[in-house]
């Protein structure tokens, strides 16, 4: 592949919206030349944000315990929180949250 045919397929994967990473193992190439032509070529990585609001918000979960320690004053009367774990459960009070929207009509 010459270096011309080169550049061309590294834009158009990146205007796909593939990171240097994807695009070097794609063509088979060396990450920091991925990285080199990325940053040496005219197309940005395109825009993600418009199509995540277009996107079908499936749920939002988070840990149990994320309120461990913190006072909350007129908590709402739908509150769950887990009180059968102790209060110093190893991550308590140190959230984790999952955001899943749809990706495609088969994948979130």
């Amino acid at each position: 592949m010459n270096s011309d045919d080169l550049k061309s397929r590294v834009q158009a994967l990146r205007a796909a919206g593939s990171t240097p990473k994807q695009i070097a193992r794609t063509l088979g190439i060396p990450r920091s030349k991925a990285v080199s032509l990325v940053h040496n070529g005219a197309t940005p990585r395109r825009d993600r944000g418009t199509t995540t609001l277009e996107k079908q918000l499936i749920g939002c979960w988070i840990t149990r315990q994320w309120s461990n320690g913190l006072t909350i004053e007129n908590r709402p009367a739908n509150w769950i929180d887990d009180d059968g774990l102790p209060s110093l459960a190893m991550g308590a009070g140190l959230p984790s949250v999952a955001v899943v929207r749809e990706h495609s009509d088969d994948l979130v």
